[in-house]
């Protein structure tokens, strides 16, 4: 799946195995898995939780600096997302080794990417705002690839879940800083993407089945 980061290692699914060893969301539903997942898509799994992680711990800290409620209700749905990926990595025997500690993940590139975007949002909350969107644009983008590698259904109804409620959180970030007088512009998704899913606006976004 491409990433602006590395995607996790091989070695390091070995180890994680190895360690298990020894904006409205509905709550989700999951059948009993009848297969198992490949690699690919446990290593997909795994680096979704720290992410969706990242988003929750951005976001808390950002509501601690500013007096803005989007922080607080967008960092709820991202709880909720953290739950559902933790729920299928459950399901599919995918020893969660993530750290519960806001603002530490397992993963470097996720550590230096949580580092420079709460730097960049204590420098005004316009350049919060555009945190979010950057957080939900990056999310965005690799759900989309996600979709593309995988043909089972629960990873599927997980993603398409996700993804609902990123373009919702994108749709209502770039709306406040079209209020601050400057618009958005995409880092990851293209122009064409981003301008259709601020004209689908804000989706009902049901759990995944």
């Amino acid at each position: 799946m491409k990433k602006l980061y590395p995607i996790l290692s091989v070695a390091f699914l070995s180890f994680i195995m190895f360690s298990f060893i020894s904006c409205g969301d509905d709550d989700p539903i999951i059948e009993e898995p009848l297969v198992t997942l490949t690699d690919d898509e446990a290593l997909t799994l795994f680096y979704l939780r720290e992410e969706e992680k990242l988003a929750r711990d951005v976001y808390a800290y950002l509501g601690s600096l500013y007096d803005h409620i989007i922080f607080d209700n967008i960092g709820a749905s991202e709880q909720r997302h953290v739950d559902f990926v933790l729920e299928v990595m459950d399901e599919y025997d995918i020893p969660d080794t993530g750290s519960d500690d806001a603002g530490v993940y397992t993963l470097p590139e996720l550590q230096d990417l949580f580092n420079s975007l709460t730097a960049k949002g204590e420098l005004s909350l316009y350049d919060a705002l555009y945190v979010g969107a950057t957080i939900e644009d990056l999310d965005i983008f690799d759900l989309d690839a996600a979709l593309t590698e995988t043909m089972n259904e629960d990873l599927i109804n997980l993603y398409e879940a996700l993804r609902c409620g990123s373009s919702n959180h994108i749709w209502a970030f770039t709306s406040q800083l079209k209020m601050e007088g400057d618009p958005y512009t995409p880092q990851f998704l293209s122009q064409e993407r981003y301008d259709g899913l601020l004209l689908a606006g804000h989706q009902s976004c049901s759990g995944y089945k």
